[in-house]
């Protein structure tokens, strides 16, 4: 029912029913592409936090479980993995950033990193959603995940 809904819609605002198709079509090859290919990023940096949520009662940290994968068919040096917490200064991620030395064709590196809220006297640390930003340098090309740790009482 709502295909019909729609394409009503859009014929009563003057697309033809023939570019109703096309654009079909071009939506399932765009698909199709992206399965193949891959999202920018999708098959480089995967990011996940092993505790989600954590508790301020208990104290609770959590650890950024990270795989960079080298998407090239040649060993790159230098890729650079660090991580920033937009928004907040009272979320602590140690370390902040990693290289990678040597990273061979296709070949995944795993790293840890520790995430835990920080409590000063002058600013309580508040529950609700934080956002962790993991980001990749490998050979001059940027890639970026973002995953959101929850922060309960």
């Amino acid at each position: 029912m709502a295909k019909i809904y729609r394409r009503n819609f859009l014929e009563g605002i003057g697309v033809p029913p023939e570019v109703l198709g096309f654009g079909a079509a071009l939506l399932a090859i765009a698909v199709i592409l992206l399965v193949l290919v891959g999202i920018p990023g999708g098959n480089v940096v995967h990011a996940e936090l092993l505790q989600n949520p954590i508790s301020l009662e208990k104290n609770d940290s959590s650890v950024l479980h990270i795989k960079i994968t080298n998407p090239l068919e040649e060993t790159v040096t230098g890729v650079r993995v660090y991580v920033q917490t937009p928004g907040t200064t009272q979320l602590s991620v140690y370390p902040q950033e990693h290289v990678i030395q040597k990273l061979g064709p296709r070949e995944t590196r795993e790293l840890e990193f520790v995430v835990l809220p920080l409590d000063t006297g002058a600013a309580p640390f508040l529950p609700g959603e934080y956002k962790i930003d993991v980001m990749v340098e490998l050979k001059g090309t940027h890639y970026q995940r973002t995953r959101t740790l929850i922060v309960e009482k």
